[in-house]
């Protein structure tokens, strides 16, 4: 059967549409666009997922209270705190209420009374006295009424580092309270005897008895007079127990009117 050349022109036989190189160039550009297609949809599921909203851990306020705080503050007297800063503080009885009164360490200077020793080997007696005094006939920090217990912040263990005489050192040692003697322009601490022809020194102090206790979880030491304090000078020193040395820091006060009569010595 023969076609008309009209037909024969405008329909090509159809093995020539998809033959050759043609047809692999559609299969390629189809391959392409279904590699697009799937591109684009990845893409957009890994964008959705990451804006998806996060719930914020709950922040706590910055005025709320630390941890383990539930334990009351540490206090000197009722509705009197201890303060966090300062070495040695003296709770004060006062004309109307009880203070805290803060102590600020002084220096004690060696004396050894070199004529009074030169004086005593005249007459055969061989044993030479030296003390440790503060300056001024009286303390600086002068107390209202009388001390009710002293705090002492503990730097570290028993063993502390004092001042002795002969220069700085780590010896054991002990907080106590001393009664100083006022002679003229000063203050005795302490002072300290030995023999001429040969013995060691030993030193001597006038100590008030005071119970010493351990307070908020030993990091506070209370030394509380067992009994009433009379007037007078006073100082609370970290005191070797080596008695043949003496720390040369201490906290000095004083109780009641200033005396200007000042005590003999022995």
């Amino acid at each position: 059967m023969k076609y008309p050349k009209l037909f024969q022109a405008s329909a090509p036989p159809l093995n020539s549409l998809f033959s050759g190189d043609k047809l692999a160039v559609m299969l390629r550009r189809t391959r392409e666009m279904l590699l697009v297609c799937v591109a684009t949809v990845a893409l957009a599921g890994a964008g959705i997922a990451q804006v998806q909203p996060v719930s914020p851990l709950p922040r706590r306020p910055a005025s709320a209270a630390p941890l383990n705080s539930d334990s009351p503050p540490l206090e000197a007297a009722p509705g009197i705190p201890l303060p966090p800063y300062g070495t040695v503080w003296i709770l004060d009885s006062g004309e109307a209420k009880s203070r805290l009164v803060r102590m600020r360490p002084s220096d004690a200077l060696p004396d050894k009374h070199i004529a009074k020793n030169i004086a005593r080997n005249e007459i055969m007696i061989l044993k030479n006295v030296s003390t440790l005094d503060l300056a001024g006939a009286a303390s600086g920090l002068r107390l209202t009424g009388r001390p009710v217990a002293i705090f002492v912040r503990r730097a570290g263990p028993a063993t502390q580092q004092v001042q002795p005489l002969g220069g700085v050192i780590n010896v054991p040692s002990h907080f106590v309270l001393l009664r100083t003697r006022q002679l003229d322009d000063r203050r005795e601490l302490c002072s300290f005897s030995f023999w001429k022809l040969g013995g060691k020194r030993t030193r001597h102090e006038d100590e008030v008895e005071t119970s010493t206790e351990e307070i908020g979880d030993g990091r506070w030491l209370k030394l509380t007079p067992k009994q009433p304090v009379p007037d007078g000078e006073y100082a609370v020193v970290d005191m070797p127990e080596d008695a043949t040395q003496a720390n040369a820091s201490a906290y000095d006060f004083g109780v009641g009117p200033i005396s200007v009569k000042p005590e003999k010595h022995p």
